[in-house]
């Protein structure tokens, strides 16, 4: 005689059928139905796991992100919780932008399955998101290790590479994950900024042209492609690029933002504001249009908005300024009074940055302040002549005690600096007068000597548009009397042996600039000659701070900090500005020049 059925038993496999048809109708993408199972398992068993955690899952798939959040922490907080539970969890509180949240619950299932590979890789892009771009790459190579053939963990791996500054490793990452899988869209995208940032334009546009093929309203790749566009000079072509994702989703605030990056690089600064506004209506906070906006008000001489925009760099993860709130002490822009205190003034951008914003630190000692600066170590010689500094910190060694901090291109926002209340002397640097000795005899006292230098950085996009081909001194090398004496060092000097005997162009020895301190020897030689001219680099602001005549060869719209059209700099009063009269004209700048020169010669000989 058989027994009838355990009741306990009966209720269990009738639980059980049920999710298992859930789980059916949720594979086959019927999630209405599947989610009222789920429910219906829920109500005879309101804590059961795996329908807390299905549900969960499917009311994130279902952009039900709260939800998702309410059920999944049911099951997190309780001794059943698994790897798969935090991990579904942390992928919640990821869309949600909780990256903290994130975060710990990625930890948590690493912990508890220290082989869970999606864990790492998804930990390390939370990381990406959260600036922390070292430990994301760690995250990214311990999922490697468990399975090398985990190509989104390599492509994850190139954009950690590329915020690092790694740019070639990134490239090498990307190119393994379009090998494991070669419609990887997200590579072909990810790589082509590092590509233009090598300066490798037409493999950059060929990657990016290979993502939109695979997906053809890809927005961020269309916005990259704008990019490599722009650095080639194709405005209208970059435009198109912008307008098309704009067309496809006109609240995409980077699209408004590229757009407004195309039309300020081709002059069109009005139309430029108004894309950045239209970026900011969609998105208040975005950081990289207000950082944008400011450069297009400076580059108009409006400074006082400008600078004011400027300080949301701290707030844009495409142009980050760094991290100001890092510091334990507080942020000094202005106020309170410095009377009896210390700040900190801190270098942030490159070296010529550093040299035309340390004019500064006179205004800040006046206002009571024991002064440190903390800039790159290689500044130190050139820097210790400066006024109104108690102290020298090299970065990356340790802080004395301070009150304040400041970032040195927050100071004239700081000091509300107007184009009328630029501070502006005649030099506020100064040259070893051991150095100056040394190379005057070294370069003698015969002709007309001009230093020149024609090319900064080779790659990165500071640097676009604004190098020139060293040929370009021609004319004024064969003017009578003329020397030219190169101040470039490295790839750019060996251009020089290329230029045969058509143009001569001395070349300093190996020891010039070579002690581990920059500038001290350019500096000297600054003072022995006649004239600099030069390319938009760091050696322009050294030649102004020193106070030496300089002329400054510019792109038809320049870096900001030389406005549009004026002949002269209100930051270096003897420095003269020669534009381009059309994007890519160098020739009608060195005509202008020769002329000048002529003029500025014959002067001379009368």
């Amino acid at each position: 005689m058989s027994h009838p059925p355990h009741p306990a038993k009966t209720h269990d496999q009738a639980l059980a059928q049920k999710l298992e048809q859930a789980f059916k109708l949720h594979q086959a993408g019927n999630l209405a139905a599947a989610a009222e199972l789920y429910k219906d398992v829920l109500a005879l068993h309101p804590e059961h796991p795996a329908a807390l955690r299905l549900l969960g899952i499917l009311a994130a798939q279902t952009d039900q992100h709260d939800e998702a959040v309410r059920l999944l922490s049911r099951i997190a907080r309780g001794k059943q919780a698994d790897a798969l539970v935090h991990f579904h969890l942390a992928n919640v509180y990821s869309e949600l932008d909780r990256l903290g949240d994130a975060e710990r619950h990625y930890r948590l299932a690493i912990k508890q399955n220290d082989r869970f590979v999606e864990a790492y890789n998804n930990l390390g892009n939370t990381l990406l998101g959260l600036s922390r771009a070292k430990e994301a790459l760690d995250c990214f190579d311990q999922a490697l290790l468990q399975r090398p053939t985990y190509a989104a963990a390599y492509c994850n791996r190139g954009n950690a590479l590329q915020k690092l500054a790694r740019p070639e490793d990134a490239v090498e990452s990307f190119n393994k994950a379009i090998e494991l899988k070669p419609d990887f869209v997200e590579a072909y995208n990810g790589r082509a900024p590092c590509l233009q940032e090598l300066g490798r334009l037409p493999e950059a546009l060929v990657s990016v042209e290979t993502a939109l093929k695979l997906r053809p309203n890809h927005l961020t790749a269309l916005c990259n492609q704008s990019r490599v566009l722009l650095q080639l000079e194709r405005y209208n072509e970059a435009l198109s690029c912008t307008d098309k994702a704009i067309e496809h989703r006109v609240d995409f605030a980077d699209a408004h933002v590229s757009r407004g990056n195309v039309l300020a690089a081709a002059g069109r600064s009005q139309e430029a504001l108004t894309a950045y506004n239209k970026a900011l209506a969609i998105d208040p906070n975005h950081g990289l249009a207000h950082y944008s906006k400011a450069f297009t008000n400076l580059l108009n001489g409006n400074l006082i908005d400008g600078f004011a925009e400027y300080e949301w760099g701290w707030h844009s993860k495409t142009q980050s300024r760094g991290k100001p709130h890092a510091f334990i002490k507080p942020l000094w822009l202005g106020s309170p009074s410095l009377e009896g205190r210390s700040i900190l003034l801190h270098a942030e951008q490159g070296l010529g940055d550093t040299l035309q914003f340390c004019r500064y630190l006179d205004l800040v000692a006046a206002q009571g302040a024991r002064v440190i600066l903390e800039a790159p170590a290689i500044l130190r010689e050139i820097l210790s002549t400066l006024s109104g500094v108690h102290a020298f910190v090299d970065q990356g060694t340790k802080r004395p005690n301070f009150d304040y901090h400041c970032p040195l291109m927050s100071l004239p926002y700081a000091f509300k600096t107007s184009l009328e209340t630029i501070p502006c002397r005649s030099h506020y640097l100064e040259a070893q007068p051991e150095r100056i000795e040394y190379w005057k005899n070294f370069i003698g006292a015969q002709g007309f000597k001009i230093a020149i230098a024609w090319q900064g950085k080779p790659t990165g996009s500071v640097e676009w548009g604004r190098s020139f081909p060293v040929r370009l001194f021609e004319p004024i090398a064969k003017l009578p009397g003329v020397r030219l004496i190169s101040l470039q060092k490295g790839a750019a000097a060996s251009q020089i042996k290329a230029l045969g005997r058509d143009i001569s162009i001395e070349v300093l020895p190996d020891s010039f600039d070579c002690a581990d301190q920059a500038f001290i020897d350019s500096a000297a030689i600054m003072k022995c000659v006649d004239l600099v001219i030069t390319s938009d680099t760091s050696l322009t602001h050294l030649a102004g701070a020193l106070g030496v005549d300089a002329w400054l060869a510019l792109k038809k719209v320049p870096d900001w900090r030389w406005f549009m059209d004026r002949p002269d700099s209100p930051w270096y009063p003897k420095h003269r500005l020669f534009r381009q009269p059309s994007h890519g004209n160098w020739l009608a700048v060195f005509e202008q020049m020769t002329a000048e020169l002529k003029t500025l010669l014959a002067n001379s000989n009368a």
